[in-house]
């Protein structure tokens, strides 16, 4: 993450405590992989505040480096698509969601071979970014593929919190990128663990619309 170690930790203690709230507002297994979000990026942005800690350049660094990678570029491809597919309804949505999780998958297994095969570099660099450098052939194309699998598969779901996360870290990503696009990995992971907390509203909103349905029904 930019910033320094100090801002990864208080981020990661952040999403814990918002994860934990999250997962007390579901009702059902499907829910709680939603609602888990929160916490996978709070060991995500953990792990980089280890990064900042650890001595440059170590072997410990580039495992830590590693870990963060397999989290932002084959994790989160796959979990999020399936997510949204859990707690959707319509067969319609979850037809399309289920398109957006082979992309995913796809997406996932090329970077895991990325990182299996080929060293990476990473950098904590004076302007307050950690720089990551991966041998990516096809980076664009799977970069396209990566942000349809995240901010598309939210973008495509049928509910609100969700569309809007997708939209907003949509966003971000573009910011982060114009900004900052030699750390752009770091940078939007980031934000986008902030704007997890939009999965609590989801669930929050949700059970305050059930509670209001069941009122009016007396």
């Amino acid at each position: 993450m930019c910033f320094s170690a100090n801002a990864s930790f208080a981020a990661s203690g952040a999403l814990a405590v918002i994860g934990i709230a999250t997962l007390r507002e579901t009702k059902t297994a499907r829910e709680r992989f939603l609602a888990a979000m929160p916490l996978f990026f709070s060991v995500q942005q953990a792990i980089e505040g280890f990064e900042w800690l650890a001595r440059a350049p170590s072997a410990l660094q580039t495992d830590l480096a590693y870990a963060f990678l397999a989290i932002a570029v084959a994790f989160w491809p796959v979990y999020i698509p399936a997510v949204v597919y859990l707690v959707e309804a319509e067969k319609k949505r979850k037809r399309l969601l289920g398109m957006f999780i082979m992309l995913g998958v796809v997406v996932s297994a090329y970077s895991l071979m990325i990182l299996i095969l080929h060293p990476i570099g990473v950098v904590a660099d004076s302007c307050c970014h950690i720089r990551y450098s991966l041998n990516m052939p096809l980076h664009g194309a799977i970069a396209v593929c990566y942000v349809a699998a995240t901010c598309g598969s939210l973008i495509a779901s049928g509910h609100r919190w969700l569309v809007t996360l997708g939209v907003t870290a949509f966003i971000a990503l573009l910011v982060s990128f114009d900004v900052t696009a030699g750390a752009v990995i770091s940078v939007w992971c980031f934000f986008a663990a902030l704007l997890s907390i939009m999965i609590f509203m989801h669930f929050y909103y949700a059970k305050i619309r059930a509670v209001t349905k069941k009122f009016r029904l007396r």
